[in-house]
């Protein structure tokens, strides 16, 4: 089940803007406003003008919500955020983008104290063998078997 929500009214957008906090990062900035309930976190996306053409816009808006449903779980309740995209995510900026995301986030004290590495999902590095699986598995299981070079790897280059 979801434990957000998405905001679609204007006045929810213009009371985060007005009355909420904000935190910039280099790929996108974070507006977040504490509502008196604390009920489920709410979010909505919007995009920069500075990036043209509606592809370029839709795509920027998936990476976000993709973004927030990935680390939705760990974000406090009773918060509404508006992720705003600044720059066109070229192929291979995802994990860029996220690190950024991350990074935000922590600015905003909404997010849980951690190193951003430790929050990150998994990913592959450039030889395409996972990261860390190997000496990670041998040391649990004693078996020093490699995985497939798709196992347990949850990146998406949008």
């Amino acid at each position: 089940m979801r434990n957000y929500r998405i905001l679609k009214n204007n006045y929810e957008f213009d009371r985060v803007y007005k009355r909420g906090k904000q935190c910039h990062g280099a790929e996108l900035s974070l507006f977040f406003f504490k509502r008196k309930d604390n009920g489920l976190s709410r979010y909505g996306v919007t995009v920069s003008k500075a990036i043209k053409g509606a592809v370029k816009k839709n795509r920027v808006k998936r990476v976000l919500r993709a973004l927030f449903r990935e680390h939705a779980p760990r974000i406090k309740d009773g918060y509404d955020l508006i992720l705003h995209g600044k720059v066109y995510p070229e192929k291979g900026m995802y994990r860029q983008f996220e690190k950024t995301f991350v990074e935000v986030l922590k600015k905003s004290t909404i997010y849980p104290e951690a190193s951003v590495d430790d929050l990150l999902p998994f990913y592959t590095d450039d030889n395409n063998r996972a990261k860390g699986s190997a000496e990670s598995h041998t040391a649990e299981t004693g078996i020093n078997e490699s995985p497939t070079p798709t196992s347990k790897v949850r990146y998406r280059d949008f």
